[in-house]
């Protein structure tokens, strides 16, 4: 089975055949997000930007009638351990093809452990807040946004299009916040945005650090709302 966003549903078209999936749920950029939103999203996306080309696959569910059938069906509990495939993760395709990586759940625990060995102690126990711009695919924002967080229970602000740095800068005035990654380029592009004014943004403390360690990092000295100087580290910890 695959579930698969309509915009990609022409490339499915094309390889489908060649492989052995028996079951296509579809779904929409703007299904989950309900009256009128979502029907204004999907509208946009299809007809205004026309990010879904023409496709074809008979038989294919909607996602939410998936979930509807689902909902009629007991679940019965899968035994598993450390050795069996969590997901695969996708590399970017730097080096070649990209190639999707087995990663087992004793991988993704040991890494999770292994992250909140090393970062855990810099930030407090209690809930905060973090900003994520970085794609969640990637395995990098994959464990050291999402997955860590989940385990500190810190709440998680989705950046869905960080390249829009006005609308960026527009939500990080929304929250008081703890923890930021991202590239230096991003970082960058941030100071130079109109509106990133850290009295404005009113942050008493943020930690952010680059996604790949490089030497030759620079740091950035911000002022809180506390009055004290805090960094944005943009090089390598």
């Amino acid at each position: 089975m695959i579930v698969i966003v309509e915009n990609f549903a022409h490339v499915l078209q094309e390889v489908i055949a060649h492989t052995p999936i028996k079951h296509v749920v579809l779904t929409s950029v703007g299904e989950m997000l309900g009256f009128p939103k979502g029907n204004i999203v999907d509208f946009v996306v299809r007809h205004k930007r026309k990010q879904v080309k023409p496709y074809s696959l008979p038989g294919a569910w909607k996602f939410r009638d998936a979930l509807k059938s689902g909902s009629k069906v007991r679940m019965k509990p899968v035994r598993l351990t450390h050795d069996d495939i969590a997901f695969l993760q996708y590399t970017g395709g730097t080096t070649g093809v990209a190639k999707g990586a087995m990663l087992t759940h004793g991988n993704m625990v040991a890494t999770v452990l292994q992250a909140l060995e090393w970062i855990g102690p810099a930030f407090p126990r209690d809930p905060s807040t973090l900003i994520t711009a970085l794609p969640l695919y990637h395995i990098f924002a994959l464990t050291a946004n999402c997955l860590l967080f989940v385990v500190l229970g810190w709440r998680n602000v989705l950046i869905t299009n960080p390249r829009d740095f006005p609308a960026f800068v527009a939500e990080l005035r929304k929250y008081k916040f703890t923890y930021i990654s991202g590239v230096n380029t991003l970082f960058n592009a941030l100071l130079h945005t109109p509106g990133f004014d850290n009295r404005r943004l009113q942050q008493s403390a943020l930690h952010a650090r680059r996604r790949h360690g490089r030497a030759g990092g620079c740091r950035q000295t911000m002022e809180g709302s506390d009055g004290k100087d805090s960094h944005a580290g943009l090089g390598p910890h």
